[in-house]
């Protein structure tokens, strides 16, 4: 017992003892008192949702991560203090953990928390981040890694063509953007045939524009970085001779999409308005802009007389900016900080120049915009109109959803005007900004009192546009003329595909889900009768065929929830909450499968100008710049000029001199008027809901049917739930 009473012995004791304690507080306890081995989680929506284990793809990707150290730099856990969940997400659950073996918690954030990483950026941002962090954020001091990539072998050709067949130095070869028609050298034609080669073994153009899904088939995952060789785009650009990602790249960007995601879609499909501005430069006589005559490039270049022209404009435009700087030296100087801004957070992707031709470009799918052209996609001007100040600082806050381009809403107020006034200077064309009498009017949002038939004469609308022709007739990215659209650089270009991307094989969760969603809606007695009944089992997808069909039911396609469970159950089951739920022909269980449909997709990333209705209702109304898809204002309302009081050129009016009055289309009354403004539908569909809300049939010279519809106040908030429809998107209604 001596021993025992040693300072020795004593010190073990208690070291034994604080072991023991230490072990059973932090390891037992918590053990004991948690769910950690469960795999389930609560979702952002409070529904109870089941944590599926890894693919075999995405435990490849996550022993890539832990091979390559990424977790000792990056921690994956959002942690309920300091408000956390306001900077990284909402905060990590015991049950999203329960395939992680071992952790990858962390405990330094010399780079961000990855814990809700999953859909915040596409795939292809990813891969330029991982060849070079500088790429994606000048600051980055993340480490290369150039091993999970490699070189096609034709990437060395494509750079040569790219060396003389790009005169213009945007990083493209184009059908449409090239030399003046100059006699070539055999070298040049040469290079000219490899561009246009259609053979898969010696084209240049390898990459581009991702098949469309087809009716009754899942759509290709838009957050997995996946290519053929027929996904071709028409063009020879930086992309086609960029580095390739390795399959073990490719596993972990699969695996870094797969981070947070299993508490459902946390992050909202926010909407964020577009702020009014005076810019500074309206009331200034305008700055002197570059040409393209300054530009010569490639083979060109070895013409000494275009060389020598190209420098001679240079210089005659350097020499006008600076006189043009020391006569508005306080604007000169807002330049100056604006062009500090975007060397350090945008040429990365830009470029110097505001071509797209950063270094970055050559790993994205979609190129950075050429802000030379003077083509902004998301506006509130309609197609050949240059946007607000306004529109450029919203792209700039918010960024573009489901392309390269990040939120840039970190940096101040000033700094983001300050970058739209430098962007602004870097067009290159003869129109003006801010024309503030071309902004394209919109009405408050209008609900039909009975959703069926509003989604009815929204899908006429949709079809009376020519939406159909390339988006397909169920929003699917298949329309007949697809293949033949072309992109504002001359090559193809993929119409949006609107449909969720459901994969069959997600039944078994989905289903689980959606019954968890009912449970909570009904409450548990209620559903308990209701999910025993015939129609409920009946969606089951208990083999392939039936996981098919219960992917076709929550595409909308398959009738509805109400209609499934029974109308007359469904109204027992909620007693008086019935008549206030389901009023004026609201739905609220097409609420909970569309919300379940997009459990397995982010739906964000198919709107890059946003997927809020007042986002889609400006895109259909402006339309895309630099696409096919042209603005549709004027389906819609009618603009008229008003005259303004005062002498013309006074300046009392300042820039506008001009004010017009915009007014909805809507039914004369005069048979004859109103029979010359209808418009025809794209197709023919014989769908008596569509002859229910005023679709109607003529003959035609051939004495073919063709369907005509009458647009009306109302019908284009129709045709944007429509759209919403298409996507499942939940749309709140006032009393649901």
């Amino acid at each position: 017992m001596r021993i025992l009473e040693t300072q020795k012995s004593i010190a073990l004791l208690a070291g034994g003892l604080c072991y023991t304690i230490a072990l059973f507080a932090i390891v037992l306890m918590p053990e004991l008192l948690t769910t950690q081995s469960d795999p389930k989680v609560v979702g952002v929506d409070g529904i109870e949702r089941d944590v599926p284990p890894y693919t075999a793809a995405q435990q490849r990707g996550r022993d890539t991560y832990g091979k390559q150290i990424c977790w000792h730099c990056h921690s994956q856990f959002v942690r309920p203090v300091n408000e956390e969940d306001k900077r990284w997400g909402p905060v990590a659950q015991t049950g999203e953990y329960a395939f992680d073996v071992p952790h990858f918690f962390g405990t330094r954030r010399t780079g961000p928390d990855l814990h809700r990483e999953g859909g915040l950026r596409p795939d292809d941002w990813h891969a330029a981040h991982f060849f070079n962090p500088r790429w994606t954020v000048p600051a980055s001091v993340m480490p290369a890694f150039p091993w999970l990539f490699y070189d096609e072998p034709r990437s060395a050709k494509v750079r040569e063509a790219l060396a003389v067949l790009d005169t213009n130095g945007d990083g493209i070869v184009s059908t449409k953007i090239g030399d003046d028609g100059t006699d070539p050298s055999d070298a040049v034609r040469e290079l000219r045939r490899l561009v246009s080669s259609q053979d898969r073994a010696t084209r240049l153009d390898m990459r581009g524009v991702r098949p469309p899904s087809r009716a009754g088939e899942a759509a290709p995952d838009p957050m997995l970085y996946a290519e053929t060789e027929d996904t071709a785009d028409g063009l020879v650009t930086s992309y086609d001779a960029g580095p390739r990602p390795t399959d073990e790249c490719v596993d972990l960007i699969g695996y870094m999409q797969r981070l947070g995601t299993t508490i459902g879609a946390w992050r909202p499909l926010a909407y964020a308005p577009t702020p009014n501005r005076a810019s500074p430069f309206d009331d200034a006589d305008l700055r002197p802009r570059r040409s393209p005559a300054m530009r010569a490039y490639g083979f060109l270049r070895q013409d000494a007389a275009k060389a020598k022209a190209a420098d001679d404009a240079l210089a005659v435009w350097t020499a006008s900016a600076k006189a043009w700087d020391a006569g508005h030296p306080i604007l000169a100087q807002r330049l100056v900080k604006g062009g500090e801004l975007y060397t350090k957070h945008c040429a990365g992707c830009h470029g110097a120049e505001g071509r797209g031709n950063g270094l970055g470009a050559a790993t994205m799918l979609v190129r950075p915009r050429d802000f030379t052209l003077g083509q902004y996609r998301y506006r509130s001007t309609p197609v050949g109109f240059l946007p607000t100040d306004g529109d450029i600082y919203r792209t700039l806050h918010r960024g573009l959803p489901g392309s390269s381009m990040p939120a840039f809403k970190e940096l101040a107020d000033e700094q983001l005007w300050l970058l739209v006034d430098y962007v602004k200077s870097l067009y290159e064309g003869d129109k003006k900004f801010n024309e503030r009498g071309q902004v394209a009017p919109s009405s408050p949002q209008r609900f039909d009192p009975s959703p069926d038939k509003e989604l009815a004469r929204g899908r006429a609308i949709y079809l009376t546009l020519q939406c159909y022709n390339c988006h397909g007739l169920q929003g699917r990215g298949d329309g007949p003329g697809w293949a033949d659209t072309g992109s504002d650089y001359g090559g193809r270009l993929r119409p949006r595909d609107l449909r969720p991307r459901l994969r069959p094989e997600d039944g078994p969760e989905v289903y689980g889900l959606l019954g968890r969603h009912l449970e909570r809606f009904f409450g548990k007695e209620a559903w308990k009768g209701l999910s025993e009944g015939a129609g409920w089992k009946g969606l089951a997808p208990t083999d392939a065929a039936r996981q098919k069909e219960l992917m076709l039911f929550l595409l909308g396609e398959k009738g509805r929830l109400v209609s499934v469970l029974g109308a007359e159950a469904v109204q027992k089951a909620l007693g008086d909450r019935y008549k206030r739920l389901f009023e004026r022909g609201l739905d609220p269980l097409e609420d909970i499968r569309m919300a379940c449909a997009t459990e397995k997709d982010k739906p964000a990333l198919r709107f890059r100008g946003g997927a809020a209705p007042e986002d889609l209702y400006r895109t259909i109304m402006t339309g895309l710049d630099g696409s096919p898809m042209k603005s549709q204002v004027n389906d819609f309302w009618v603009k008229s000029e008003v005259k303004l009081a005062g002498r013309e050129g006074d300046k009392s009016l300042g820039r506008f001199d001009k004010r017009f009055l915009w007014t909805q289309k809507a039914p004369t009354g005069d048979a004859t008027k109103d029979a010359g403004e209808k418009k025809k539908l794209a197709v023919v569909t014989n769908d008596p809901a569509l002859r229910e809300v005023g679709v109607s049939v003529q003959k035609n010279d051939k004495g073919e049917d063709e369907e005509y519809l009458l647009v009306q106040p109302g019908d284009d908030w129709a045709v944007v739930h429509y759209v919403m429809w298409l996507a499942c998107i939940p749309q709140q209604r006032a009393g649901n």
